[in-house]
């Protein structure tokens, strides 16, 4: 192998070995940018998630349902006995007849869930159009889930007899997740309980 031979035979190398470093770089600059690309779609359907919920907190009949809901089989005392809505009184007033003179404290208390309800019913429009998933919301609405699961049938009705077809989808979703079912026991760290101590976490 003569000069000029050798010299085009080691251009050759330098040309491969360069393609193939530009090969791998715009490899790892792909898979580099589609992780990117992922990272940045989960924190826009989280903050979405944020959003939403921050919306359905502030609208005022909204969130005084969610707080119905919050203080519903608890006795708030007498200062505020008036304003308390019990579990019975709250089934009786939902499964009124169309045809009932509501007062106007039932009736303020059907707006409240009317409206609750209906963003239960975008939150689950949301979710199956991908806006964002349900675990981003699960964990907030997982108590206001197993105080409806006691009394679903009314709930479930209510939201249909107002056309909020979606709700009960949204509660489905609970029943077949396993998150819920966990005992406190199984969200804490392991405990030695040692009588008259008290519990010190360890693992």
């Amino acid at each position: 192998m003569n000069l000029p031979q050798e010299i085009q035979f080691f251009s050759w190398i330098a040309a491969a070995a360069g393609a193939i470093v530009t090969a791998v770089l715009a490899i790892i600059n792909f898979r580099n940018s589609i992780r990117e690309r992922r990272l940045d779609l989960r924190w826009k359907m989280a903050n979405a998630a944020r959003v939403f919920v921050q919306e359905t907190h502030s609208d005022k009949r909204a969130n005084d349902a969610i707080s119905i809901l919050d203080w519903l089989d608890m006795d708030r005392g007498a200062e505020t006995e008036s304003e308390h809505v019990k579990r019975s009184e709250l089934v009786r007033i939902m499964n009124a007849p169309a045809d009932h003179t509501f007062s106007h404290r039932e009736h303020y208390v059907l707006q409240c869930f009317d409206w609750l309800f209906y963003y239960i019913d975008r939150m689950e429009q949301n979710i199956q159009d991908g806006l964002f998933p349900f675990d981003s919301v699960k964990y907030i609405f997982l108590s206001y889930y197993e105080t409806v699961a006691r009394d679903r049938g009314t709930f479930d009705k209510f939201a249909a007899d107002r056309r909020y077809l979606l709700a009960p989808e949204f509660w489905k979703r609970f029943d077949t997740d396993d998150f819920w079912k966990m005992s406190a026991s199984d969200l804490l760290p392991s405990a030695s309980i040692v009588p008259g101590s008290t519990s010190v976490p360890h693992g």
